[in-house]
């Protein structure tokens, strides 16, 4: 019978230990979460009206998409992201573009991505989208 016990509370340790190592995997201390969606709030002409950004299997790459807003024309764009430190490489699939650099600097509500594209420097601040 005591050796029951002790076997169950060994058990629950590892899987203690388990989760907490997981936890951590999952949202690595200092690292900058950008997942959500996150609309213009100002920025240089030619930011991306809206971005979204879906965490995958690690907290390093995900799912992405673009929004462009000119007029009455709306461009989706969709790929994924890859990040390394506080900053981003963005792969846009449909339509196919050219991997880019995006520098990353989150504060609590608002991501700034500075970036370039279309030969333009941009820098733009959103706003995580509720």
């Amino acid at each position: 019978m005591k050796r029951k016990w002790i076997a169950w509370i060994a058990g629950a340790a590892v899987l203690i230990a388990i989760l907490g190592v997981y936890l951590v995997f999952i949202n690595p201390p200092g690292d900058v979460d950008v997942e959500g969606r996150w609309e213009l709030t100002s920025g240089s002409e030619g930011c991306y009206t809206e971005v979204y950004f879906k965490r995958g299997v690690t907290p390093k790459s995900g799912g992405a998409a673009t929004r462009e807003e000119e007029g009455n024309f709306v461009q989706m764009s969709f790929g994924t992201y890859d990040k390394v430190g506080d900053n981003l490489v963005l792969s846009l699939t449909n339509p196919v573009k050219p991997p880019f650099d995006m520098k990353l600097d989150r504060n609590g509500q608002e991501l700034g991505l500075d970036y370039k594209l279309d030969g333009k420097q941009l820098s733009c601040v959103y706003k995580l989208k509720e």
